[in-house]
């Protein structure tokens, strides 16, 4: 996660993408949609601070614009998963690697749940698609997983259950 003055100019720069994308008309709109005036935009840019409860808006809002790594991250933090994340996408010169941490292409590795073949179609899909789709499809995938690994753990607690009775 960028701080200080990167994290403004970050900042700059996503407002820059938002404005020029049409999406918005003006620092003013940016920040009626934050709740706070305009002078507050400019304290974020020249100091490069925010309050940490306005980060996951902050992301949110600009993920149309600009994906994690525009801020210094991986991924985007999702409250249910920041303690346990099944999966998460890094992009590096290479192309997108697949699995708990980024690989140069050269040595890919593929993490459980990916096989090969799933991991490289996944890779081709995400490859496809901008920044904030990325952040959903990850956050998909992480809901899905955790809805197998659900099932599968209650099926493994009943036979257990069966064999101590």
């Amino acid at each position: 996660m960028l701080t200080g003055k990167t994290l403004g100019a970050a900042i700059a720069q996503a407002i820059d993408k938002k404005i020029e994308s049409g999406a918005v008309k003006s620092k003013a709109e940016i920040a009626r949609s934050f709740g706070i005036k305009p002078p507050s935009i400019h304290d974020w840019i020249k100091k490069g601070s925010i309050s940490k409860d306005k980060l996951e808006k902050l992301w949110a809002y600009f993920s149309d614009v600009v994906g994690p790594e525009h801020w210094g991250m991986l991924a985007f933090p999702d409250e249910a998963h920041k303690a346990r994340s099944s999966a998460a996408i890094a992009s590096d010169t290479t192309g997108f690697q697949i699995g708990l941490t980024a690989t140069p292409a050269k040595q890919k590795q593929h993490h459980w749940p990916f096989t090969g073949a799933s991991a490289d179609r996944l890779g081709a899909v995400l490859q496809q698609l901008g920044p904030a789709d990325k952040v959903v499809a990850v956050r998909d995938l992480e809901y899905q997983l955790e809805i197998v690994m659900a099932k599968w753990e209650r099926i493994a607690k009943e036979k257990k259950k069966e064999k101590s009775a």
